[in-house]
C-alpha cells in the first residue's frame, strides 16, 4: 500500500514537471498573442483619434505615390529620404483611404509585435525568460513614447523598430549557429530599416558592441564589421542629402555641447520617470543637478553590473544619441527606440533587486508583485490621459479645417502664404489638409 502511495506521489510530481516543461515550450507562442491583446486593450482609445498634423502630409504624399510610384523616392517629408516609410504609408493608404480609425490598426499591430520581438531579443541576450517577459511587459505599457503608438504618423517609428528588432534578432541567431541565411536576412532588414528611419543606423555599432561582449568567433565579428561599414557609408550619404535641408539651415540639427547636455538630461530623466522632463522646462536650474544625479546613476550601474548591464547601458546611449543633437524641446516620442534597451535594462535591475531584497519571504514577494502591478497600471493610466489629449487636439484640427473650407476668403489668403494665428496646424500641414 505504501509503495502505491509513493508511486502515485511520484507520478503526480512527474506530471507537474511535464506540464511545466510543456508550458515553457509553448511560452514563446503565447507571448505574441498576449502582447497583441495587451496592446489593443491599453491603446483602445486610439481608435477615437482622428488625423493629426503630419497625417495630412502623409495622406497627400500617399495620394501622389499612388499615381506615380517614383514619388516614394522623393524627399518630400522634411527632406528625409525614407522610401520604405513611404511604401508603408502607401500600403495603409490603399487599405484604409480616409478612415483614421483603420490606420491605427497598423500602429497597434506593430507595437504588439515589437513587444514580442523585444521578448525574443531579451531572452537571447540575458538567457533569462523571466527578465525577457518583464522587459516586454514594461515596453508594451511604457507611457513616455505613447504618442508614437497613438499617432498615425508615429507608426513610422514603430515600423522602423520592427525592422530594427527583426534584424537584431536574426543577427543574434547568426552568432549562435553561424548560418549565412540568418546573416543575409538580418542585413536585408537592416538596409530596409535604414531607409525607413535614420536612427536605425545605430544597429551598426550595436552589433559590433554585442560581438565585443559575447566574444564570438571571427566570422561573426567580421559580419558585425560589415554592418558598421554600411552604417558609416549611410551616414556620409545622409550628410550629403541633408546639406541643403531645413534641419541644417535653420540650426535644428547641429552639434552644440549645451544642446547635447540639455537633451541628455531631459531624455534620460523621462526614461526613468515618464514626462518628468517638463519639470526642467519649468525650472531650468534643475538641469545640472539632475544631470549629475543621472551620471552618478549610470556610473553605479556600470561599476556594479555584469556584462549584460554594461551592454544595455551602451545600447541605450547609442539609441539615444541621434536625438541628442536636435535643438528642440524634448520630444518623448523619440524615445521609442531608446526604450527598447532601457526596458531591458530596467527589467534586469528589477530582477537584481528582487533577488537581493524580495525573494526571501512570501510577504516580500507579494510586495514586489504589488509594486509591478502599480507600475503597469500607472503606465496605463498615463497612456489613457495622453490619448484623451491627442483626441482633443485632432478634433480641434478637424473643426478648424472645416471652418476654413467654408470661408473662401481665408482659403485664398492661405493659398497666398498667410497662415491664421489660430491655426493648430503648421503651414505645410494646413495646406495638405486643404488639398493644395
Amino acid at each position: 500500500m505504501l509503495f502505491f502511495y509513493h508511486r502515485a506521489e511520484v507520478t503526480q510530481h512527474l506530471s507537474r514537471i511535464l506540464e511545466w516543461i510543456s508550458f515553457r515550450s509553448h511560452l514563446y507562442t503565447l507571448v505574441l498573442p498576449l502582447s497583441l491583446l495587451l496592446t489593443f486593450l491599453i491603446y483602445l482609445p486610439s481608435f477615437q483619434i482622428g488625423f493629426h498634423s503630419d497625417d495630412y502630409a502623409w495622406l497627400v504624399d500617399s495620394a501622389k505615390s499612388s499615381k506615380d510610384l517614383s514619388h516614394v523616392f522623393s524627399l518630400s517629408q522634411s527632406h528625409f529620404f525614407r522610401p520604405v516609410t513611404h511604401l508603408y504609408h502607401l500600403a495603409n493608404y490603399f487599405l484604409f483611404k480616409g478612415h483614421p480609425a483603420a490606420y491605427h490598426l497598423s500602429g497597434l499591430l506593430l507595437h504588439g509585435i515589437n513587444s514580442f520581438l523585444l521578448f525574443l531579443v531579451a531572452a537571447r541576450i540575458t538567457q533569462k525568460t523571466g527578465i525577457a517577459l518583464l522587459a516586454s511587459l514594461l515596453f508594451c505599457t511604457y507611457p513616455t513614447f505613447s504618442r508614437s503608438v497613438l499617432w498615425i504618423s508615429g507608426s513610422e517609428i514603430t515600423f522602423a523598430a520592427f525592422l530594427y528588432l527583426s534584424s537584431l534578432y536574426l543577427f543574434l541567431i547568426f552568432t549562435e549557429n553561424n548560418r549565412s541565411i540568418y546573416y543575409l536576412s538580418s542585413m536585408g532588414l537592416f538596409l530596409l530599416g535604414l531607409f525607413s528611419k535614420e536612427a536605425v543606423i545605430t544597429l551598426g555599432p550595436t552589433v559590433l558592441l554585442l560581438c565585443f561582449y559575447i566574444r564570438k568567433e571571427k566570422k561573426v565579428s567580421w559580419g558585425a564589421g560589415i554592418f558598421m561599414s554600411i552604417a558609416l557609408i549611410y551616414l556620409i550619404v545622409q550628410i550629403i542629402l541633408q546639406s541643403n535641408s531645413v534641419l541644417l539651415k535653420e540650426g535644428i540639427y547641429a552639434i552644440h555641447l549645451s544642446v547635447v547636455v540639455k537633451n541628455f538630461a531631459g531624455y534620460l530623466l523621462s526614461s526613468v520617470l515618464p514626462y518628468s522632463h517638463r519639470l526642467m522646462d519649468l525650472w531650468p536650474s534643475l538641469r545640472y543637478p539632475v544631470l549629475l544625479l543621472e551620471i552618478g546613476f549610470l556610473v553605479l550601474l556600470w561599476s556594479k553590473g555584469k556584462w549584460v548591464i554594461r551592454f544595455l547601458l551602451f545600447w541605450y546611449l547609442l539609441l539615444l544619441f541621434p536625438y541628442l543633437l536636435f535643438n528642440l524641446p524634448v520630444q518623448t516620442r523619440y524615445l521609442y527606440l531608446p526604450l527598447l534597451a532601457f526596458s531591458m535594462l530596467s527589467a534586469c535591475v528589477l530582477g537584481i533587486l528582487y533577488a537581493k531584497f524580495f525573494s526571501d519571504s512570501e510577504i516580500k514577494k507579494l510586495l514586489f508583485c504589488i509594486l509591478m502591478i502599480f507600475i503597469v497600471f500607472g503606465n496605463i493610466f498615463l497612456i489613457c490621459i495622453e490619448a484623451s489629449v491627442m483626441k482633443a487636439e485632432a478634433e480641434e484640427m478637424k473643426t478648424f479645417i472645416q471652418s476654413v473650407k467654408k470661408d473662401a476668403g481665408r482659403i485664398k489668403r492661405i493659398q497666398q502664404g498667410e497662415i491664421p494665428n489660430d491655426s493648430p496646424l503648421t503651414k505645410d500641414h494646413l495646406k495638405a489638409a486643404l488639398g493644395f
